[in-house]
């Protein structure tokens, strides 16, 4: 049996302590697989089952004496998979099982202990930066296990407000450990803002109790489903199965551009549906958030929430009848980015993030891969660049075939790619042919691309082209006048023409331009 995960993403996107805090602040219940930094998705991964929240069971990948010491070494895992199982027990049978009462502060503070993402850290401080903060009442510091530097560093923020700046610069710890203290902090939501508003939500709303303090937990009796609204929306749940294999979660590299073909015979409101869905499968990816939702930019939250309970109620995979089975994954993709688009217009931070996204062209997947790839192939010319200077004239053009694979209207790997061409066939038979094609691509992307239009000329002349090959050097002179090598080309071009003999019978000869003279 396999079970395809309710949520999924990447430890990139989402740090595993963040994670942690979500399902805790959720009260979700099921299970999370993470897989290892570099996977194929087949190479197992660390299982660990939530109950109402919290950490109750794990079945790691690597054998620890302790569930602490089995979860901590996930804080440094940054760019693995994720997979969350919403109502599944799918930590098996199999291997040791590690089981104790955890306490999520605890546990928190010990593994920004063992590790912090820097950038991640540095971008959740700035949401508190500039403001006056002060210590959250009844925050159990005592769960943090802080030490009498650490709890010295926040001893201004339990009798009066003051700002992160002031708090790093006192010199009491170290810039990063003062960082990680305070990003600790905020984390958990234990810094409250004074007089600039609230702090954006990141985590819990409240302080969890420490359930090594708390009754004995139940065995796995796990939660119901959430509200279809949640960012980790559930699927409709099936019987526990604690054997069943968790798929590992989907690429978000796009998807098939085609549904299969509405079947003969359908009802009529079958095959309106049918075609509806096909049709938005179809344009998933070429649809931003508010297209997909049809909704206008300036569209509410309860706005977007309606739109989004309207959609699924017609395409959710678990409403579909019977006769639109087939259509079962197209749905699930469907839905997913239903989901998403609820999601991010759901959340002030992220949906400011995305409006920027739309404003510069982007908030499709077809626009963000499209981008991604102008960026990788703008990265992949700059490498050329540097071993075209090194002369290493192979690796520089393997570079460059990737670059303009990515991004075809790239003229300035064009115009690199035929002058490497010419520097490794100085002489002849040269790949002339193949010169010229590539200059005349990045001429038609950028008619005004100087080195587009010396290269030219240089082809030309060894072409014997002479004409030619002057007007393109005289356009490289024009577009920059710094351009020496061209504007040299130009000159030497004029003095022959000037001190070419005119044709025989002609009135130009010795005498005449001496009597000229």
């Amino acid at each position: 049996m396999t079970i395809r995960p309710s949520a999924h993403g990447s430890l990139a996107k989402t740090p595993f302590a963040h994670l942690l805090l979500y399902l805790q602040s959720r009260k979700l219940g099921g299970t999370l697989a993470i897989w290892s930094e570099e996977t194929d998705g087949t190479g197992g991964q660390d299982r660990i089952l939530f109950e109402e929240g919290r950490v109750v069971a794990m079945r790691p990948l690597t054998p620890a004496k302790s569930l602490y010491s089995a979860l901590l070494p996930l804080f440094a895992r940054e760019s693995a998979p994720y997979g969350f199982y919403e109502s599944h027990n799918l930590l098996g049978t199999r291997g040791s099982l590690l089981t104790e009462p955890i306490d999520a502060y605890t546990l928190l503070a010990r593994g920004l202990r063992t590790h912090v993402n820097d950038a991640v850290m540095d971008a959740v401080l700035e949401r508190v930066r500039g403001r006056d903060l002060r210590l959250r009442s009844g925050t159990p510091l005592e769960r943090l296990e802080l030490n009498a530097r650490e709890l010295a560093l926040l001893e201004p923020l339990r009798s009066s407000a003051t700002t992160l700046d002031a708090l790093l610069g006192s010199g009491v710890l170290p810039p990063r450990d003062a960082k990680r203290t305070l990003y600790l902090l905020t984390l958990l939501r234990a810094l409250e803002a004074v007089g600039h508003g609230s702090i954006p939500a990141l985590a819990m709303d409240s302080f969890p109790p420490n359930p090594a303090a708390t009754s004995t937990l139940s065995p796995y009796t796990l939660t119901g489903v959430r509200p279809p609204h949640d960012p980790l929306v559930a699927r409709t749940p099936v019987p526990d199965n604690a054997n069943a294999k968790a798929e590992p979660p989907p690429s978000d590299e796009g998807i098939s551009p085609s549904a299969p073909p509405a079947p003969l015979g359908l009802a009529i409101a079958d095959n309106v549906r049918w075609n509806e869905l096909a049709a938005l499968y179809r344009r998933l990816d070429e649809l931003t958030h508010y297209e997909l939702l049809n909704l206008q930019k300036s569209a509410s939250t309860d706005d977007v929430q309606s739109a989004y309970f309207v959609q699924i109620k017609r395409f959710h995979p678990d409403r579909l009848p019977l006769a639109l089975a087939p259509l079962a994954r197209v749905a699930q993709a469907v839905f997913d980015r239903l989901t998403e688009a609820n999601t991010t217009l759901c959340d002030a931070t992220a949906r400011a993030a995305y409006d920027e996204a739309v404003a510069g062209g982007g908030g499709t997947r077809a626009a963000d891969r499209a981008l991604r790839s102008v960026l990788e192939s703008a990265l992949e010319y700059q490498k050329a660049e540097v071993h075209a200077r090194r002369r290493e004239y192979a690796q520089a053009m393997q570079l460059l075939r990737s670059a303009i694979g990515k991004n075809a209207d790239d003229a300035d790997s064009h115009a690199l790619y035929a002058w490497i061409l010419h520097l490794t066939n100085p002489s002849t038979p040269a790949p002339l042919d193949d010169m010229l094609r590539s200059l005349d691509r990045a001429l038609k992307v950028n008619p005004r691309h100087e080195r587009a239009h010396y290269y030219k000329g240089i082809v030309l002349k060894r072409l014997k082209r002479d004409n030619e090959a002057v007007r393109h050097f005289r356009a490289a002179a024009e577009i920059n006048p710094h351009n020496v090598d061209a504007a040299r080309e130009v000159r030497l071009a004029n003095m022959r023409r000037e001190s070419k003999p005119p044709p025989s019978g002609g009135s130009g000869g010795v005498l005449s331009r001496l009597f000229k003279k």
